[in-house]
């Protein structure tokens, strides 16, 4: 992944927002919990905390539509899918309406949040890891299922990205090449 200080200043300026700061302490919690952590990321906020970039949000561009509610990663998968040299697929912690959760979304060639889940809210915040579309294919045929990449936390599953099952060369996009 590329370093910050390479990316267009609207990323870099995305990437000081107060997300980073709570991802800080939620993952300085989790280690005090977690001390012996024998994984290369202590958790899903760990790895996003480590890989991911703050994006800037704008409206969704003139022509698209909203998709369902509540179905962000459906939706930021099928876009993607659907216009893989448009948008990127995006994981991580978004700060909508009320508090910071775990979301998807897409971004565009010039690195601004296309988020077709969220309504109503004026101005979000949004910190995540992209993520290369050939990697979002093969976890979809694999799965059979849109969900999140980051946390998954089924069976044998669990966390294939923070405990290193997953090559993160593989599945983690080059900001600064997407946005070349």
């Amino acid at each position: 992944m590329m370093e910050t200080a390479t990316l267009p200043s609207h990323i870099t300026a995305a990437s000081g927002w107060t997300l980073r700061d709570l991802l800080r302490m939620e993952v300085r919690l989790m280690a005090q919990a977690m001390p012996d952590c024998p994984y290369p990321y202590q958790g899903p906020r760990d790895f996003v905390l480590q890989l991911g970039s703050g994006f800037p949000w704008r409206p969704l561009p003139d022509g698209m539509r909203m998709r369902a509610a509540k179905q962000c990663y459906e939706n930021a998968a099928r876009l993607t899918l659907r216009e893989p040299k448009k948008f990127l697929y995006v994981e991580g912690i978004a700060l909508g309406v009320i508090a910071p959760v775990p979301h998807a979304w897409c971004i565009d060639r010039e690195g601004y949040v296309v988020d077709p889940t969220w309504r109503n809210v004026d101005e979000r915040r949004y910190f995540g890891v992209p993520f290369e579309t050939s990697y979002l294919r093969r976890r979809l045929y694999e799965t059979v299922e849109h969900g999140a990449l980051i946390d998954v936390f089924e069976g044998d599953e669990r966390w294939p990205l923070c405990r290193g099952i997953h090559s993160i060369e593989e599945a983690v996009a080059d900001l600064g090449e997407w946005l070349s």
